[in-house]
């Protein structure tokens, strides 16, 4: 899921409108979609880093484009990623193996003159001797527990880019809804079901019966008086995909303006 951060809302006449990607308006978006799947599939082995600015790069020329949505893309597909991390933190380890090493040849130079006499690459390469590896492997494994440069070690992805964008359309509800004080959903056919999906999310609810098998559900928001956690907000947030998932009913919202 997106972060506040990472929402994108306009709020209008007393609306909140989450950004929304059209087929009408949006149509080139699928070309962008397909090339991000692509660099995620073909990226195994490469950086969160390198692959968040192959999607900048992707995104880079589209006017209106905002930082945000690149972004929020970013975070979806990490989201659908495995990447490498560090639990046993050897690459904290690792760094003060090698900064200990090249202490005693500080200041490092590109090149050697009179006043500095220790390169960059002889200290690189008698580092990598002493510890047994080639450098790039050293230099590869130095920041691994640094997100951003995590490697990619598995990207289960998307079935394609319409399912992306879709996710995307989702995403910036959910991300809305972390302000939202309070929802109401009527419900008619998938009542039940909907009250489950409810239950399970343990959001604080209440049910009117409006007539037959017509139904009123009046739900606090992460924004309420009574729960203003970011677990709550999660709970609220996850509740949304399946609430889209059923059929027969509609809803209001209210959300708190920024």
């Amino acid at each position: 899921m997106l972060t506040s951060e990472q929402a994108i809302v306009v709020y209008e006449r007393g609306r909140a409108m989450p950004d929304r990607l059209t087929r009408r308006t949006h149509a080139h978006y699928v070309g962008y979609a397909a090339r991000m799947l692509d660099a995620y599939r073909s990226g195994v082995g490469k950086t969160r880093r390198e692959l968040h600015r192959a999607v900048e790069g992707i995104l880079a020329d589209e006017p209106g484009c905002e930082s945000r949505r690149v972004q929020a893309f970013c975070k979806l597909l990490d989201d659908a990623s495995d990447f490498d991390t560090d639990p046993k933190g050897a690459a904290a380890k690792l760094r003060l193996r090698v900064f200990g090493l090249a202490a005693r040849f500080h200041p490092l130079v590109q090149q050697r003159d009179q006043l500095f006499e220790s390169s960059e690459a002889q200290v690189k390469a008698w580092i990598a001797e002493r510890l047994g590896r080639p450098w790039p492997a050293i230099e590869a494994d130095l920041y691994a527990d640094v997100i951003d440069s995590q490697r990619l070690r598995a990207f289960e992805g998307y079935p394609d880019a319409d399912a992306l964008l879709g996710r995307y359309n989702v995403a910036q509800v959910q991300a809305c809804l972390y302000r939202c004080e309070r929802m109401a959903v009527e419900a008619t056919t998938d009542f039940k079901t909907i009250i489950r999906y409810a239950k399970l999310a343990r959001l604080l609810h209440e049910i009117l019966r409006l007539g037959p098998s017509r139904y009123r559900i009046e739900l606090s928001g992460p924004a309420s008086a009574l729960r203003r956690t970011r677990r709550y907000g999660v709970a609220f947030a996850r509740f949304v995909p399946a609430l889209l998932a059923c059929q027969g009913w509609r809803m209001q919202a209210r959300v708190q303006t920024p």
